[in-house]
């Protein structure tokens, strides 16, 4: 039901949502927000400047990230606490990963990548994705902490989605780090 021109502009207002979810993360605002706050109480514990702040929280209140009040109170919410370092679910690992600029230069190398039949990973950084990995720890840790996350989250869906009840081996192939297996594991014992 929504016009065309509509699906576009979210397309491309999309690196808004980005730009503002790599700032949240940068700033550590997930865990700064641990309780109910003014944005000049936030911007003190950040320790950057209120205008910034409050601008970030607006957008962020608009996307669902948190909650801010008619009195101008920020409140966490279940989004606010998943993107903080400490959830148990590691999901905030994506943020940084994909904020990298090895990913960002290559998503922008998508339209010469598809012109030319190359892979954009390698064409925006002279190699190939886990080459280049290998060659960056940093950066492969954090492309590691990221797919940990999703191995949790689906060893969590693929514990509840499938009956184990008659299986008593299991086998991860590519497992990364064994998140999904570990947890799959962990709900499924037996």
């Amino acid at each position: 039901m929504v016009p065309p021109p509509v699906r576009v502009l979210e397309g491309l207002f999309g690196l808004l949502d980005y730009g503002a979810l790599v700032a949240l993360d940068e700033l550590g605002l997930p865990s700064a927000l641990n309780r109910k706050m003014t944005v000049q109480d936030l911007a003190t514990v950040l320790q950057v400047p209120v205008d910034g702040v409050e601008r970030l929280v607006r957008y962020s209140a608009t996307r669902g990230w948190l909650k801010l009040d008619r009195r101008g109170r920020v409140t966490p919410n279940s989004t606010t606490e998943f993107l903080r370092a400490t959830h148990p679910g590691g999901w905030s690992a994506w943020v940084p990963f994909l904020a990298g600029e090895d990913v960002v230069a290559s998503v922008t190398s998508l339209g010469e990548a598809i012109r030319t039949g190359n892979d954009a990973f390698h064409l925006a950084n002279g190699a190939t994705f886990f080459d280049w990995m290998a060659a960056h720890p940093t950066r492969h840790q954090a492309f590691d902490a990221a797919m940990a996350a999703g191995g949790q989250m689906h060893g969590v869906t693929l514990s509840t989605a499938l009956d184990w009840s008659a299986s008593r081996r299991v086998c991860d192939i590519g497992g990364g780090d064994g998140a999904l297996l570990r947890t799959l594991l962990n709900k499924q014992a037996h």
